[in-house]
């Protein structure tokens, strides 16, 4: 992007211009044209970082919405509660990720309020009913407790038990991480399980991150109690190469459908 500002002053022969003499482009990124009755400054923006345009512009604090084949990501409202309320009441769903269930939908709603309007956190909504079964965001540098900085960022996930073992978070995760790596231009992403969570740690598998390191005696939400947490993570080039085989695994299988059919047509 290019931005041209046009100086003008009256001179002998009013606006016209009789000779334009170029200067080389200073250390500023500026290339000054004078002479004659104009001075013409021509300034070179150079392109900014993603991350520059979102603190310059405030990006942060539109809502961002995100989507897959089934689902919508977007921020959480005050009236999810009752939804929000239904799924993570369940004794099964947040203990085991180290949270405690919700106790009412008034309690969901101040958990809206206070922990899931937290930047880069979405409800999941499942696009068949509208209607969010689970959560899923970014935990960006200090917003995670991992000790990452600000190029990296934590994935957390949960959903409801109803929707447990039919793909849904992995088509979230991987959305996520798209975001992050895409949109964010963020250069890690860490995740991570506790002992026994054998679901979440399937997601991490299949998503593409690999074991990192153990920790022992970690505390978590729920008071009084420690766990042990596997730390898993990926990196952008990671990413990109996993993603490129994906791509290149769907066009033969495409391809080879496409040749399936034609046999079948002739």
């Amino acid at each position: 992007m290019r931005q041209i500002e046009i100086e003008g002053r009256e001179g002998s022969r009013g606006n016209r211009c009789r000779r334009v003499r170029s200067k080389r482009r200073n250390d500023t990124g500026t290339v000054n044209h004078s002479g004659g009755s104009f001075d013409i400054k021509r300034k070179i923006v150079k392109p900014l970082h993603l991350k520059q345009i979102y603190k310059q512009l405030e990006f942060k604090d539109r809502p961002m919405i995100l989507e897959t084949e089934r689902l919508i990501l977007r921020p959480w409202e005050e009236r999810d509660a009752a939804d929000l309320f239904q799924y993570a009441s369940n004794p099964e769903v947040g203990p085991i990720a180290g949270w405690p269930v919700h106790t009412s939908v008034e309690n969901s709603r101040e958990i809206i309020k206070s922990y899931f309007s937290a930047p880069e956190t979405y409800a999941i909504v499942l696009k068949e009913t509208m209607q969010p079964v689970g959560s899923i965001g970014l935990m960006i540098g200090s917003a995670s407790d991992k000790g990452i900085p600000d190029t990296e960022a934590e994935i957390g996930y949960w959903v409801g038990v109803p929707y447990w073992g039919q793909g849904l978070i992995p088509e979230a995760v991987r959305e996520i991480m798209r975001h992050g790596f895409d949109d964010l231009n963020l250069e890690k992403l860490w995740c991570g399980y506790f002992d026994g969570n054998t679901k979440s740690q399937r997601v991490q598998e299949k998503c593409g991150f690999r074991y990192h390191h153990t920790k022992e005696n970690v505390p978590c939400a729920l008071e009084g109690v420690l766990r042990t947490e596997h730390i898993t993570c990926i990196s952008k080039e990671e990413w990109f190469q996993l993603s490129k085989s994906l791509l290149i695994e769907v066009m033969s299988f495409k391809s080879k459908e496409f040749v399936m059919l034609r046999r079948y047509d002739s």
